[in-house]
């Protein structure tokens, strides 16, 4: 079990995936501030997301998703703690360590 979630910052092993779903299935990245960036691959075709990295406001739903993924406070804010969390997520999945949500690392997320 992922130590995000025995500190409980989830309460199902698929509670990330499920935020998404939501997101998706809701089309509440609509609700973010910037336009959305490329398509991404996911298990059920394109998906629009946006890139997400420190100092980059907006995109709050998408922020917390990925905050419950690489396992810190889903505050909707991308600061350094949420930062330093992305980079050691991308390292332990083989992609550039850059802290940056771009399609690479969605890539990763959405087919995970």
């Amino acid at each position: 079990m992922p130590a995000h979630q025995q500190d409980g910052y989830a309460t199902a092993p698929n509670y990330a995936q499920t935020l998404i779903s939501i997101i998706e299935q809701y089309k509440l990245y609509q609700y973010d501030t910037q336009p959305a960036q490329p398509a991404v691959q996911g298990g059920e075709g394109d998906v629009q997301v946006p890139n997400l990295q420190q100092g980059v406001s907006g995109h709050t739903n998408a922020v917390k998703a990925v905050q419950a993924i690489v396992g810190v406070t889903a505050d909707g804010v991308f600061g350094p703690d949420t930062k330093a969390a992305v980079q050691k997520w991308q390292s332990a999945h083989g992609l550039t360590a850059d802290g940056i949500v771009g399609p690479q690392t969605w890539g990763v997320i959405l087919n995970s």
